[in-house]
């Protein structure tokens, strides 16, 4: 039997003597509207859809704090809003989305796992929590830029320096603040501007900078990005001198001290 119709179920098309033509409409569907667009478009529609509903329904049977929705765990108040870009009642960040994450870095080929929440120091007793990861990254750095830089850790702080024949200088140090909640993180190097392309030796010191903000914050990557927008000039994230700044799960201000810019960093 002659045929001349779209073939359903299929992406061929049956000509008058039944033979299939595939390469065809394969290019035509993927210019405008045939079958193999409208179906995908289809799909997407109902796949939306039950997601949206499957959402809504979530919401509705929430209870009172944590609830696991298809995008992650969000906290639901008592006035029965969910919480969004704020902390939660046990200090857990979410974000816009109302999401609580964990984030997870890749740092010259080192895989570093961020705190669930932000990290007090008094929790950091002689830095023990990320003097694995430091012992990784000096090694690192060793084997790229041998006598070139060199890290000490004190009980209060850890100094990352460079050096050149006998003199050491500090591009970067976390210090412990005095009052046991936050810290002080100090810049005195070039992290390296917006399109610019690094020497080995500043993206290396970037790669240091990210891996001490991602010991201490839940939100490493904001707040990084703040600070480091800050120091470059750029400072879209609007920080301060002496005036706090809500960034992910911290409050950050500014102030400069002999040639380098000090971030006051406390948990929000």
């Amino acid at each position: 039997m002659r045929t001349n119709r779209w073939k359903k179920g299929t992406l061929l098309f049956l000509g008058l003597w039944g033979i299939a033509s595939v390469g065809v409409f394969e290019s035509q569907a993927a210019e405008a509207s045939g079958p193999q667009l409208a179906i995908e478009q289809q799909q997407a529609s109902r796949e939306s859809q039950e997601q949206q509903r499957q959402e809504e329904i979530q919401r509705e049977q929430a209870v009172n704090g944590w609830n696991e929705g298809t995008k992650g765990w969000f906290y639901q108040g008592t006035d029965g809003v969910i919480l969004t870009n704020t902390m939660t009642p046990d200090a857990y960040y979410v974000d816009e989305n109302g999401i609580w994450k964990q984030e997870v870095l890749t740092l010259l080929n080192l895989e570093v796992t961020a705190p669930s929440r932000f990290v007090k120091a008094s929790a950091m007793e002689d830095w023990e929590p990320l003097l694995a990861g430091l012992g990784y990254l000096r090694e690192e750095i060793e084997r790229v830029m041998p006598e070139n830089r060199s890290f000490h850790v004190y009980s209060d702080s850890i100094v990352y320096q460079s050096i050149s024949g006998k003199t050491e200088s500090d591009l970067l140090s976390l210090e412990k603040g005095k009052n046991g909640e936050g810290y002080f993180l100090r810049v005195s190097c070039d992290l390296g501007k917006g399109g610019q392309t690094l020497s080995t030796a500043a993206d290396y010191d970037y790669q240091v900078f990210r891996f001490l903000c991602a010991q201490i914050s839940s939100t490493p990557s904001r707040l990084a990005a703040a600070i480091y927008e800050s120091w470059q000039g750029g400072n879209g994230y609007g920080l301060e001198r002496e005036k706090e700044k809500a960034v992910g799960d911290a409050q950050i201000k500014y102030y400069a001290e002999n040639g380098c810019g000090v971030y006051s960093i406390v948990p929000r």
